[in-house]
């Protein structure tokens, strides 16, 4: 149901409500990892699995419970619930790159792996969005530039505020 502010623009400006604006960002993330062949059957789908999910209480969206009363066993055999990213950050902001303004060509880090090592890694990525769509050659690149860290128990890896600078691959 729309609200008299959503089916009334003020200025030429809608208000999106914010279960609205979760529900496409979670069925968008969706899409784009699944990417299925028919964008309508897809969204099809998707949004009848979401209703009834909902009207049976197993999964509220934006909060990816599960009801009180299903055992474990039952979650481990059903898919993962789909609202499974309503949880993520709404928006990211970082500094524009233009990699055409990048003078700097620099030695390309090469850390020695064997051939199990680079399966293991190569495995753990291939459904990561961010390499997905790598050829071969830049994803040999990648892995190339992967170094172990051992750590132990109970050590901090990264700390919540602190500036990125590894992409981890946790095994």
């Amino acid at each position: 149901m729309l609200s008299k502010e959503m089916s009334q623009p003020s200025a030429g400006k809608y208000v999106v409500p914010d279960e609205l604006r979760d529900l496409l960002l979670e069925f968008t993330v969706s899409y784009l990892l699944e990417k299925p062949s028919d964008l309508m059957d897809y969204a099809v789908d998707f949004f009848t699995k979401l209703r009834d999910n909902r009207r049976s209480g197993t999964v509220r969206l934006g909060s990816g419970l599960a009801s009180p009363t299903e055992s474990v066993e039952s979650a481990e055999d059903e898919e993962p619930p789909v609202a499974r990213f309503a949880t993520r950050r709404k928006s990211v902001f970082a500094e524009t790159y233009n990699p055409e303004e990048d003078d700097e060509e620099g030695q390309k880090v090469v850390y020695p792996k064997s051939d199990e090592q680079r399966l293991r890694l190569a495995d753990a990525v291939k459904n990561i969005l961010l390499f997905r769509e790598l050829d071969e050659e830049q994803m040999q690149e990648v892995l190339d530039a992967m170094f172990e860290r051992k750590v132990k128990p109970g050590e901090y890896v990264i700390k919540q505020g602190d500036d990125g600078d590894n992409f981890y691959v946790i095994e």
